[in-house]
Formats: C-alpha cells, sequence, structure tokens
C-alpha cells in the first residue's frame, strides 16, 4: 500500500472522529431554566491586581445582578496593586451592604491562587463563584449558579466571552482561539471528560474544594486555578456541569496586540504540563493532527494526495465554526474562518513553546 496513501487516509479518519464526537456532544447540549427556588447562598470572589482602568465597570455589573442580596457576598481581593484598584474598589465598598476589599499582606500560594485562597478563607458561605477583575457579569448570574448547585454540582463553569472594542486582529483572533478552545472542552465536559474552564466564569462548593487541599496540589505553577481544579475533582467523581447560557455568560476585553495575547496564553499553557496523562494524549492526538492535515498543504508538490486531509480539515472546520460560533457568543463568516483557522494551527505552536519560557508572575 502506498504509504502516502496510508497516513492520509489516517489523519482524515482521526479528524473525522474527533469531529463527529464533538457535533454529537454539542449537539446534545440543552438550556439551563433557571430556577429562584432554594437559593443557595454564594460568596463571589474576585482576586485584582493593577485594575484600576477595569474595575468600576466590573463593579458596576455586580451591582445590577438579581438575587436577594443577604444571599450573597461581593469580596475583592487586592493583591498588592500598584495602582488606584485598592483605592477605587475601597471607595465604592460604600455604596454596596454587601461588599468587602481585602488588601493581601500575606498569601499561601504564589500569583493568582494566593489572592482567590485569601478571598475563600473569608467567604462567610459554602457557595463559592469567582470571575476577574477586567469583567462584566449578567444580571442573573448567580440564578444560573444556584440553579446548578440545586443540582448537587460541586464544580461548575460558565461561558466568556471577549469583546474586540478596537477591533483588531489580534482581538478577532483571540475570539476566534477562544470560540475553538470551547468547542473542546464543553464538548469533553458533556461527555462526562472535563479537563479546563475558565477562571472567570467558576464556581464550586467551598467544602468540596476544600477536600481537594484547597489550591495545595495544584501549586507548581501559577496558572491552573481553574483547569487543573477542575481536573482534581473530576479525579475525585466530584459532579462538574457548566452553563452555556446568555444570561448566565461574562464579557471580557479581548486583547489588541498579539504581544499580550501571547503572554496571557503562554501563562495559561503553562499549565497543561501539569495536565493527566490521559488528557494529554487525547489533546495531543487532536492537535498533531490537525497541524499535519495543515503541514500537508505544502506536501502536494511531492504526492497530490496530500491534499485530501487539508481539504477534509478545512470543510470540518468551517462546519464546526458555523454550527456553533453562536452557541458561544461569537459570529464569524466563510473567509475569516479559513483566515483565522490557518492562524491558529500555527499559534499552537508558538503558545506551546512559548509556556517553557513563562516569566513566574500572573499579571
Amino acid at each position: 500500500m502506498n504509504i502516502v496513501f496510508l497516513i492520509c487516509i489516517i489523519l482524515v479518519l482521526v479528524i473525522i472522529l474527533f469531529t463527529i464526537t464533538i457535533f454529537h456532544s454539542l449537539n446534545s447540549i440543552r438550556p439551563t431554566i433557571p430556577s429562584d427556588e432554594n437559593l443557595k447562598d454564594i460568596s463571589i470572589i474576585i482576586a485584582a491586581r493593577d485594575e484600576e482602568d477595569n474595575i468600576s465597570d466590573l463593579l458596576n455589573s455586580l451591582s445590577k445582578i438579581e438575587y436577594p442580596k443577604d444571599l450573597y457576598e461581593i469580596i475583592i481581593v487586592d493583591d498588592n496593586s500598584t495602582d488606584r484598584t485598592y483605592e477605587i474598589a475601597n471607595n465604592n465598598a460604600a455604596k454596596f451592604t454587601n461588599l468587602k476589599v481585602i488588601k493581601v499582606k500575606d498569601k499561601k500560594y504564589a500569583g493568582k491562587k494566593g489572592a482567590l485562597d485569601v478571598g475563600i478563607q473569608n467567604a462567610k458561605f459554602n457557595y463559592i463563584v469567582t470571575t476577574d477583575a477586567d469583567c462584566q457579569v449578567g444580571k442573573n448570574w448567580l440564578l444560573y449558579f444556584s440553579t446548578k448547585f440545586n443540582n448537587e454540582s460541586k464544580f461548575v463553569f460558565g461561558n466568556i466571552v471577549y469583546i474586540n472594542l478596537e477591533t483588531t486582529f489580534a482581538g478577532f483572533f483571540q475570539q476566534f482561539e477562544n470560540l475553538r478552545s470551547k468547542i473542546l472542552y464543553y464538548s469533553a465536559a458533556n461527555l462526562n471528560f472535563p479537563y479546563s474552564a475558565g477562571g472567570a466564569n467558576f464556581g464550586f462548593e467551598k467544602s468540596s474544594f476544600l477536600k481537594l487541599g484547597g489550591y495545595k496540589n495544584i501549586s507548581s505553577t501559577l496558572s491552573g486555578d481553574d483547569d487543573l481544579l477542575i481536573q482534581q475533582a473530576a479525579k475525585m467523581k466530584y459532579k462538574i456541569r457548566f452553563v452555556i447560557d446568555n444570561e448566565a455568560t461574562v464579557f471580557t476585553k479581548a486583547s489588541q496586540y498579539f504581544c499580550d495575547l501571547i503572554k496571557r496564553k503562554a501563562r495559561h499553557t503553562s499549565a497543561s504540563y501539569y495536565y493527566s496523562i490521559k488528557t494529554k494524549m487525547i489533546l495531543s492526538v487532536w492537535h498533531i493532527s490537525n497541524l499535519a492535515a495543515v503541514a500537508s498543504l505544502f506536501m502536494i508538490s511531492f504526492d497530490s494526495l496530500f491534499i485530501l486531509p487539508f481539504a477534509v480539515k478545512l470543510i470540518l472546520d468551517i462546519l464546526i465554526v458555523a454550527q456553533y460560533s453562536g452557541l458561544f457568543g461569537y459570529s464569524f463568516n466563510f473567509v475569516q474562518t479559513i483566515i483565522y483557522q490557518l492562524t491558529y494551527e500555527f499559534m499552537i505552536v508558538i503558545n506551546f513553546f512559548n509556556g517553557f519560557n513563562f516569566i513566574k508572575k500572573w499579571k
């Protein structure tokens, strides 16, 4: 048998198998029906560092939450900001009846995990929901998390949408990259194989978190306060669910420059080195097969059969994006899908190696 033909067929079969699995999983997702019965007491924890340009917008969105004030509290943990973050947050505290601002002095863990840990230790309620200081939340955000917690979910994550305010290529690309990442980890979670989440829209039962040892077992990296914690919870067989509904979505600003995007992605990628062997293997097969399919385009001059994996991959990419971009709050046309998808494959390689050189700080 022609070795080129065999390679192409294997690539095509792997890509088709993964794609069918993704379609099957995401097509079975159903919207959450929010319930105001047996509302849970919730502590919102926000770790903030040098966020003076964003903290006011976050507080404004938090002030519009429609949830009984006595059933939730807001804790902002200022992690040694060098700007006016603490001052702005503290000045706004008087406008809330349930907001407190903590200035970090000593942390048990380095980076963002240490700041979150301070907030969790000071939380008075058993259910924790986290977001970031550069985000904005919806008015029914907590209602959706409460509904999931009432269904005995111990860990819950929600959708995060990047807003490209200045409409730069980097901003659009981050939206696309975010979409492709979520297509993978939402479909995996729906197949009871949760391996990732976004800390900007994340929640858990505090008692279950403490049974896992908190952040102790995932303190080897500054990142991973969300995805590595999810994997710890999955290992312990805790019930993990998600909300993907528009009213449970959190919005944040997209990076407008590739240097900022690469730095942020390096922080996230560095955590992937601590993923379980099973997770690494599955993701490696997916990404390597996709990279090989793209690389096959440059091999056409050697054998025309190499067009097959590239063509199949491109068609399936377009179908996936067209089918599910709206589900995750985005919209891309045919040309954009091709351009961003090819850029996405190229950036996977850059981000992988850049993760090794990740600078040890979270901001």
